[in-house]
């Protein structure tokens, strides 16, 4: 039985930008709220892969929009949100090795990373919202190898999204 709440979402996913997507698939409040999920699940992907995935990621993000808000902190390609805004860690993310993480320790960064997510959203929901809205950016082959570096618990996210 498809509630109106379901159809709402599906019009919403089906119709609109990137960032409208996600809001509607994890059920923010706001684009805003949708914007900051989304740079800590890339934050924390990006700490699980090496630099040159993480550019070939970029990449592929690069063709699609976030939003037509006026707003310029809205606006942009998807891969603006993909890169750390600090230039320092930006730099440092480059040398090191990646992360080895457990499921849990990745749920644990984006519910500690992310501020809080509001009433009645879980981390689950947003990371499969956000899941759900890049993996159609992604070539097969950059896919692949980004699932491969995922915990068994955040591939199956993956996989449902």
């Amino acid at each position: 039985m498809t509630t109106t709440l379901d159809a709402n979402v599906n019009t919403a996913v089906q119709t609109s930008t990137f960032l409208d997507r996600v809001m509607a698939r994890a059920q923010f409040p706001d684009m805003y709220d949708a914007r900051d999920m989304v740079v800590v699940v890339y934050r924390t992907l990006r700490d699980l892969i090496s630099t040159e995935l993480a550019e070939a990621i970029a990449a592929d993000l690069e063709q699609t929009q976030l939003s037509d808000a006026r707003d310029k902190s809205l606006q942009g390609s998807i891969a603006r949100l993909w890169w750390d805004t600090n230039p320092l860690v930006r730099t440092l993310s480059r040398w090191r090795a990646p992360l080895k993480v457990t499921g849990e320790r990745f749920l644990r960064r984006v519910i500690e990373e992310g501020g809080g997510l509001p009433a009645g959203v879980t981390p689950e929901a947003a990371i499969s919202a956000v899941f759900a809205e890049t993996k159609p950016e992604l070539s097969p082959d950059t896919e692949r190898q980004l699932v491969a570096a995922l915990p068994s618990s955040i591939e199956l996210l993956w996989k449902q999204a």
